[in-house]
Order: C-alpha cells, then sequence, then structure tokens
C-alpha cells in the first residue's frame, strides 16, 4: 500500500512536471509575442510620426505656394488696375503695343517654319 502511494506521487509529480513545462513554454511564447507586439508597436509610433511630419513639411510649402500665388495674383491686380486707370491715349498705345508685338510674334514664327 505504501508502494501504491509512493508510484501514485510519483505519477502526480510527474503529471506536476508535464503541466510546469507546458505552463513555462506557454509563458515564453507569451513573453515573445509581448516583445513582438511592444516592437511592432513602437514601428507604428515611429511611422506615425514619420508621417505626421511628412504631412507638415507638404502642408509647409503648399502653404509657402499659395502664399506667393496670392502675392503674385495681387501684383497682377494692381497692374490691371494701373492699366485700366491709364488714360485713353495710354490704353490705345498699350493696345497699340500689344499689337505690334503679336505682328512681331507671328512673323518671327513664320521665319522660324520658313527656316525650317
Amino acid at each position: 500500500m505504501v508502494n501504491q502511494k509512493l508510484e501514485q506521487l510519483d505519477k502526480a509529480i510527474e503529471k506536476y512536471n508535464q503541466e510546469n513545462e507546458k505552463v513555462s513554454a506557454m509563458k515564453r511564447e507569451y513573453e515573445n509575442l509581448m516583445r513582438k507586439v511592444r516592437i511592432e508597436a513602437k514601428e507604428m509610433e515611429n511611422l506615425k510620426k514619420k508621417m505626421a511630419d511628412d504631412v507638415e513639411k507638404v502642408k509647409a510649402e503648399e502653404l509657402e505656394k499659395i502664399r506667393k500665388e496670392k502675392k503674385n495674383l495681387e501684383l497682377r491686380q494692381k497692374n490691371m488696375q494701373l492699366v485700366s486707370n491709364a488714360s485713353k491715349k495710354e490704353r490705345e498705345e498699350i493696345d497699340q503695343l500689344k499689337k505690334e508685338l503679336a505682328k512681331a510674334q507671328t512673323d518671327s514664327e513664320l521665319k522660324q517654319q520658313k527656316l525650317k
């Protein structure tokens, strides 16, 4: 009977050791998975930061482009106002110069085509 109890205790100890090994293996697997999750979370955070920096850079570039375009439009508007405020004689002169310029460009294009 003592031997039988010893056998039962040995089996219980063996079962305990097997279960303990399974739990230890699961714990290692869990720790590895958690390590991978922390690494991926850090990578995602870095990617998020990089993307936010890229967005800010593009935003700044676009705002600068808009500022320059606005400045150019304001200058054009100012020039147009100056032209529209010019006297009738000045406007006629400007129109004449535009016509001469257009004719000169047309003549130049024709000469270039003949030279080809």
